[in-house]
Parts: structure tokens; C-alpha cells; sequence
């Protein structure tokens, strides 16, 4: 069985906050979850990143059986070159801090079977379901953090 993880995040650089979303979907059925990171990120690329983990970590509490692969959708190219530890770009894009966040998606994949992440072009359009689901995760993720910044007044 294949798993199919959609993921996004938005950042708000001056409050230093993330807001996220993420779409589970399986043959044993489907996890829609989205919130605000407990944490200060300092760029959209962490928060990008730290959804993706937030979802595998969901993912692994689902207990689903039977999982062959896990295919994860996601509009940052930059998250991906920090999990899969893509030295030539993590050092062309200045992706340096990912050490901490690669040791916590270490951490969780082991438990998991084969992960394959696919580029979504963000903003383009939702005439495909890829896209479609991209931009509910992104609407979801704005929500998010905004409705953070208005909390914190």
C-alpha cells in the first residue's frame, strides 16, 4: 500500500512563526491536520521542514499496516535537500541548520518504509489533485499562523 503525504507551511519572519498543514491519505483512509509550530523558526525552509516531520510522526501514530511506500508531496525543494542530506545544495542554499531536524526525520524514518518526495510547483494552479491539495494545505498553513499572531495580540 502506498501512503501519500501532502505537505505545506507558511512563516511570518518577523514574529519568527510557522503555521502548517498536512493530508495523509492511505486505502485505510485519510488525516487532515494543521496548527501552529510550538516553536520559533527563523526561515520558511524550517517550517517547511519541520511539517514534513509533524506528518511523518502522524503518519507513524496511524499504525497503518502494510505500508510499501510513502510518497510525499511538497513545494520545497529545500526541506528535501536538508532531510536527504543533499550536501552540494545544502551548502549552495546556505541550508546549514537542517543537522538538528535531519536527526529528528533520521529518527522517525527509521520506523517507516521507503520515502520518496515529489515538487509540487506551489501557486501554479489546482486543475491537478497534487495541486489541488498543495494549495488546500497551503490556505490551511496561512490560517494558521495568522490566527497565531492574532493570539499572541
Amino acid at each position: 500500500m502506498i501512503v501519500t503525504i501532502n505537505t505545506d507551511a507558511s512563516f511570518h519572519s518577523s514574529f519568527k512563526i510557522g503555521g502548517y498543514a498536512f493530508w495523509i491519505v492511505s486505502n485505510l483512509g485519510k488525516v487532515l491536520h494543521c496548527g501552529a509550530l510550538r516553536d520559533k523558526v527563523n526561515s520558511p525552509t524550517e517550517a517547511e521542514t519541520k511539517c514534513i516531520i509533524n506528518a511523518l510522526a502522524t503518519l507513524k501514530k496511524q499504525n497503518w499496516q502494510g505500508i510499501s511506500k510513502i510518497v510525499i508531496n511538497t513545494d520545497s525543494l529545500n526541506a528535501v535537500y536538508i532531510l536527504e542530506k543533499h550536501s552540494k545544495e545544502i551548502t549552495k542554499y546556505h541550508l546549514e541548520f537542517g543537522g538538528p531536524l535531519r536527526h529528528e526525520y533520521n529518527k522517525i524514518k527509521i520506523h517507516l518504509p521507503a520515502i520518496e518526495f515529489r515538487h509540487v510547483k506551489a501557486h501554479k494552479s489546482t486543475e491537478t489533485a497534487r495541486s489541488w491539495v498543495n494549495d488546500w494545505c497551503d490556505k490551511k498553513a496561512k490560517e494558521m499562523l495568522w490566527k497565531e499572531i492574532n493570539s499572541k495580540g
